[in-house]
Formats: structure tokens, sequence, C-alpha cells
């Protein structure tokens, strides 16, 4: 993972964002960044990582390739040593999704359950409302993205829409207790898939 240096960058948004990447929250991040760019569209830095956090949260690979090109574009006049590492660390991120996007599953990928109405079934029936939100009355939708890998395995399991802390640790916590997948298929072969998977929290 890369982070950006002391200099361009460091407005209040672009260090809590930082601080988010080290936590490895990148939904968190990800807002922060939206707002660094949202006053400051030139910042090359916020660019290159918001690259980053869209490809950790599995957004779509057309998303995080524009996020990479105008960061390479902003960096094209930059000088030394340092930018030389964050253009190649950018052009490793936008290489990686052009790769990824060849891979588009001719057949999703399908739950250990069979189908997603008896998964989400499932995930009714193994989740643990968390007390704390439960007691003040939190509810909501929170909506998971992860990659199913070519051996069924789940990895990249992010939060990508969150509604509290404690239902979203929650959240993640039944997604990766799931069992394997069948994987996507692309002429015969196993590929890996995104998927994005709602789970909703109400109080009965």
């Amino acid at each position: 993972m890369a982070y950006a240096q002391k200099g361009e960058g460091e407005s209040n948004n672009f260090r809590q964002a930082q601080s988010a990447l080290e936590e490895s929250d990148f939904a968190k991040a990800k807002e922060y960044l939206d707002a660094e760019i949202r006053l400051n569209p030139t910042n090359a830095r916020a660019w290159m990582l918001l690259a980053e956090t869209s490809y950790e949260l599995g957004l779509e690979e057309e998303e995080t390739i524009s996020y990479c090109n105008q960061a390479l574009r902003l960096m094209k006049k930059k000088r030394g040593t340092e930018w030389e590492e964050n253009r190649a660390f950018t052009m490793y991120i936008r290489g990686v999704c052009y790769y990824s996007r060849e891979e588009i599953a001719v057949e999703h990928a399908v739950p250990p359950t069979g189908d997603v109405a008896s998964l989400l079934k499932w995930i009714v029936k193994h989740i643990k409302y968390p007390e704390r939100a439960a007691k003040n009355g939190v509810q909501g939708k929170v909506i998971v993205r992860f990659v199913v890998e070519k051996d069924g395995s789940l990895t990249h399991v992010q939060v990508a829409k969150p509604v509290d802390p404690d239902l979203d640790k929650e959240a993640i916590r039944v997604v990766k207790s799931m069992g394997k997948w069948k994987p996507g298929m692309q002429c015969g072969k196993p590929v890996r898939s995104r998927y994005t998977l709602p789970i909703q929290f109400n109080l009965q």
C-alpha cells in the first residue's frame, strides 16, 4: 500500500484519509478522499489514493481506471524519486484493473446455499444483532462487496455502504463465515468475480 509523503495534500481530509487507509477502513478513506478532491481537484496524491481505495473496495474497474488516469495526468510534470514511485504504483493498479476487466464471469458465482434467496435466509439466521446497536435502536442496510476467487474463497470483503460501526462489523463477520462459493465461469474455466451483497438489519 502506498502513502503520500508530506507536502501536497496535507489538508485535514487528506490526513484523515491516510489514517483510515492505515486502519484498512477503505469506505471511510473514500469519503475523505472524495471530500478532498471536491475542494482540491488537482491533488494528484488524492487521486492516486482514491484509485487504491476504489480497488480495495472492489468497485467497478472502469471507475478505478478513471481515477488512475486522472492521477497520472496530474503527475505528468512532477519530478523526483517520490513521484516516480507514485507513478509506478498508480500504473500497477491500472494494469491490474485492465487484467481483471478481461476476466468477466459469463456464469455468475453461486453462493454455498445454492441461490441468493436461500443465502439471504441463511444470513438472517446467522446474524448476531450487536447489543449496543439493538439498545440504541439502530437499523439499516449494510452493503458489502467482495471478490469470489477461482477456488470459491472470498477475499477483499469490504463495506461499500456503511450504516453503523457495530452493524458494519457484524456484516463483515457473517460474510466471512460463509463456506466456499461456486466460482463464476468463463469459457468453461473458473474466474474471479466481484459480488455485492445487501445485508439488512431490522429490529423485530
